[in-house]
């Protein structure tokens, strides 16, 4: 049930930021105790760049994943793990499917390939998560979620 229901948010969402092509922060979905957030827009590359200037050099990068140690987050806590995963959303029908860059089936096919032939049923989006030193994700309550996507904000304008 809740794989359906996190479907048909997914979906929703996907459509309703593939209309508007504006720069969005929005709730991802919602487990019994933790959130996850997305990041949509038109220019991902430049939000990126944002995000690599605020938390400084990632303590991992690969294609499609991005991770940071030591970051603050104020209202939320201090020496955080941020995990970014950047892919591309398809969405047919009633159906929708993410898959990050790394794990594209033809590993040939780089990401910038990949963005410049998207059909009007995908989208690219960001997955960002908060995560504490034990890789656990500590984003828990509707004040924490708030504190995440008001910091976020700041750094996206």
């Amino acid at each position: 049930m809740r794989k359906i229901i996190l479907s048909v948010l997914v979906v929703l969402i996907g459509l309703n930021l593939y209309a508007q092509k504006l720069n969005t922060i929005s709730l991802l979905g919602k487990t019994d105790t933790t959130y996850q957030f997305t990041i949509t827009g038109k220019n991902l590359d430049q939000e990126l760049s944002k995000l690599k200037t605020t938390f400084g050099k990632p303590l991992s990068e690969s294609p499609g994943a991005i991770i940071w140690d030591k970051v603050e987050i104020p209202s939320v806590g201090k020496d955080l793990q941020i995990k970014l995963i950047d892919g591309l959303l398809t969405v047919k029908e009633d159906n929708a499917n993410f898959k990050s860059f790394k794990n594209t089936k033809n590993k040939n096919k780089s990401k910038n390939c990949q963005l410049k032939c998207l059909d009007e049923n995908q989208n690219r989006q960001i997955y960002f998560t908060v995560m504490d030193k034990d890789n656990n994700n500590i984003i828990n309550n509707a004040i924490m979620k708030k504190a995440v996507i008001v910091y976020l904000q700041d750094i996206l304008k």
